[in-house]
């Protein structure tokens, strides 16, 4: 509700200082979590300055503010997805997965999928491919809830999809 009051009454400031200032564990990353769906592209410098955070559980709930929006616009899409895709590789799983999970709000343009895929492939090629990582891949070919995009071509499925049985089928 602090999080509402404040980018409703454009008090990004307010609410910065005081997700900096709780002490409980859990209070920051859910405020962050919840500065997109209601600052949208207004709270996305505040999102953006989180995700650097040396707390991967700040830097995690950075990246899942957008999944937060629905129905993104194409001036969200155009901001959100190139951030995103340039956090595929984070050294943090957690961050990375929550970035790997914004791809899939991504789908209107393949380029995004098949980063997706790629940083899969190299992941599993380093050795680092653990749970929960492989959560984004599940949503690849379905769509249209929680105000993601539709799901992807029948190529990038047919990719997914192969790519997820050499999991499968790897040792």
């Amino acid at each position: 509700y602090a999080v509402y009051a404040a980018t409703a009454n454009g008090k990004l400031d307010a609410i910065e200082k005081a997700i900096n200032a709780h002490e409980h564990p859990a209070v920051a990353p859910r405020a962050i979590a919840a500065l997109m769906k209601y600052g949208r592209l207004e709270a996305f410098p505040l999102v953006q300055k989180y995700a650097k955070s040396e707390k991967p559980e700040l830097a995690a709930a950075a990246f899942k503010a957008p999944r937060n929006m629905y129905k993104w616009t194409e001036a969200e899409r155009k901001a959100i997805c190139p951030w995103a895709m340039a956090s595929l590789g984070h050294e943090k799983i957690r961050v990375a997965t929550q970035a790997a999970h914004l791809m899939n709000s991504c789908k209107h343009d393949g380029k995004y999928i098949e980063a997706l895929i790629a940083e899969g492939k190299k992941r599993v090629a380093a050795g680092q491919w653990k749970a929960p990582y492989d959560f984004p891949f599940r949503d690849v070919c379905f769509g249209g809830f929680f105000g993601t995009d539709k799901k992807a071509s029948q190529g990038l499925c047919d990719k997914n999809y192969k790519f997820l049985l050499t999991i499968t089928n790897n040792k």
